[in-house]
């Protein structure tokens, strides 16, 4: 019988042949995982999963049998927010955008990073921005808004 090092210096690729047995089935083994979890559409996933990284919930809410994304959610509040004279934008950061939705017993929990435009008069935009969003949330999607924060992170000069 051969020696499993004999075996691995003729069916191996050059470079390869110092690779102990056990490491080579293990990379075995992750290549079959990885080919099934992407049969699945589970790709995306099995790196967290390893790792223990706690996976991210896109779920705001569920009401009445059905959820709501985060991304729809995100959706309706540019949209209002779209409508509000003195905004310039809501501010980006490394993470994502300055868009914060919770569920809460009360209702949703909304928080907003802005930018307004420069002479714009701050309680004004902000109220008006208040009464937009909640307005546009409540009659989507008949849910109660609880807390909203608004924070004006700069001020922009109109073009």
């Amino acid at each position: 019988m051969e020696e499993p090092s004999s075996v691995l210096d003729k069916s191996l690729p050059l470079g390869m042949e110092k690779i102990g047995v056990e490491a080579i089935k293990e990379r075995t083994r992750r290549s079959e995982r990885l080919k099934w979890l992407s049969k699945t559409g589970l790709t995306r996933n099995y790196e967290r999963s390893e790792k223990k990284i706690p996976r991210r919930e896109n779920v705001v809410m569920e009401v009445k049998g059905y959820e709501v994304d985060k991304k729809v959610m995100s959706g309706l509040i540019k949209k209002a927010i779209g409508q509000v004279e003195g905004i310039h934008s809501i501010k980006r950061s490394l993470f994502g955008e300055g868009i914060k939705v919770k569920k809460a017993e009360e209702g949703l929990t909304i928080s907003l990073d802005l930018l307004i435009r420069e002479g714009g008069f701050v309680p004004q935009i902000v109220e008006e921005t208040q009464k937009k969003v909640t307005e546009e949330i409540e009659k989507t999607l008949g849910t109660k808004v609880a807390k909203f924060d608004i924070k004006i992170r700069g001020i922009r000069s109109s073009p």
